[in-house]
């Protein structure tokens, strides 16, 4: 007779003490309904062990998770999740370096539409909503994306442990993670509470014949991850370009490779010359501000990036026209949903293009004014305000969902 330790988690916490752990056996399978946590209480990696990969814990959204109370222990971590039809969507991972204090790793998992909805939220305020799955254009990527999000968190830790991380995925039967997207090409990305990081490289290593990637390292930060398609990926952004009387100002939310920027100036927006460099932060998985002074009070500016392998991308150009007097604007709340508001100096002007150039929305402005744009698609969109004397550009994010 095959011993079966199945269990059904509907409450809100189970708990296995420091002697004896959880043990699956066979295709036994733990399922986990709801908001429910199912805790380890010992910090040995055998505090879960199973006799066959076809047992498992299923788990059927964000909030179903395995905390694993793993303290200061190094070791092999395997958090066995599964999907309802019997396929891994396994965390594994390699604690090579401890944490500091009596910390816990909890991860969930969970398969989504093919739109990858719904995103993960900041229920526990352990990382910030996952607003989008956009690519550089503002448009959706869902369709390169993995219909599935895995979430790793460090709680109770003062110095969070140094950990290697491989994940599974569901690559057959009706509720397939990856679609049609090619297994090789698949890669880790996760989200900063920006946008999705890195851009290039990705993390990790496919293994499609056991419907894996690995090799994610260095992982030490709570965020949610997806699988991408290297070819497709989530992008990095280059946030706001501004220009405000004599000052050139930059905000970056990611950061692969990144050398150093160049600033360019034209009098008449046709014929550019250098004006400096600004270097950039190499690798950055944070939201970065940057500024350059000029004595110039009017013209055109543009901004360059290059990366260390001679890459470039360019940004601008925008112009800067400013008076002695301090122009004060405040667009918010940015990412909006239906409406946002802005606050500018009367008799400014307001235009909006779309990821392809389009003027989609062009009006006068007074002093505080609500932007009304639930006609248009979701997506990143160009906001340029022009007034007497000054120049104000920036991007915004429509996201209704």
């Amino acid at each position: 007779m095959k011993n079966l330790f199945l269990l059904l988690l509907l409450g809100p916490t189970l708990v296995f003490g420091q002697n004896y752990g959880l043990q699956i056996n066979g295709s036994a399978k733990v399922t986990m309904l709801g908001n429910v946590w199912l805790t380890i209480g010992q910090p040995n990696a055998l505090g879960i062990s199973r006799t066959a990969t076809t047992g498992g814990i299923i788990s059927d959204n964000e909030q179903s998770r395995i905390n694993w109370m793993v303290g200061t222990s190094t070791g092999f971590y395997v958090f066995p999740f599964m999907s309802p039809d019997g396929d891994n969507a396994t965390v594994s991972m390699g604690v090579s370096a401890s944490g500091t204090g009596p910390g816990s790793i909890i991860v969930s998992t969970y398969h989504t539409t093919p739109a990858n909805l719904p995103y993960p939220t900041n229920s526990d305020a352990w990382f910030p909503d996952v607003t989008n799955l956009w690519d550089e254009n503002g448009i959706d990527n869902s369709a390169n994306v993995a219909d599935r999000f895995w979430l790793i968190n460090f709680s109770g830790y003062t110095a969070n442990p140094f950990t290697n991380v491989n994940i599974m995925y569901d690559a057959v039967g009706g509720n397939t993670d990856v679609g049609v997207i090619p297994e090789a090409n698949l890669r880790g990305e996760y989200w900063n509470g920006v946008t999705w990081a890195p851009y290039n490289p990705l993390f990790g290593v496919p293994d499609p014949p056991n419907d894996q990637v690995t090799g994610i390292s260095g992982i030490t930060f709570n965020a949610p991850w997806v699988l991408v398609d290297k070819n497709y990926p989530l992008p990095v952004e280059m946030l706001s370009f501004t220009y405000e009387c004599g000052k050139l100002m930059w905000t970056t939310a990611t950061e692969t490779n990144c050398d150093y920027f160049q600033i360019w100036y034209s009098a008449d927006g046709k014929d550019y010359s250098m004006l400096g460099t600004v270097d950039g932060a190499g690798n950055s998985n944070h939201v970065i501000n940057y500024q350059y002074e000029t004595s110039l009070k009017q013209g055109y500016f543009k901004l360059i990036q290059y990366d260390y392998d001679g890459r470039s991308s360019s940004y601008g150009p925008i112009a800067g026209n400013c008076k002695t007097d301090q122009v004060t604007i405040r667009v918010y709340p940015n990412p909006f949903n239906q409406q946002f508001y802005i606050v500018c100096p009367e008799n400014s002007t307001l235009q909006i293009y779309d990821a392809i150039g389009q003027l989609i929305k062009s009006e006068s402005l007074i002093t505080f004014n609500t932007i009304d744009l639930s006609g248009v698609a979701n997506g990143l969109y160009t906001l340029n305000i022009v007034g007497n004397g000054y120049f104000h550009s920036e991007k915004i994010i429509k996201n209704d969902k």
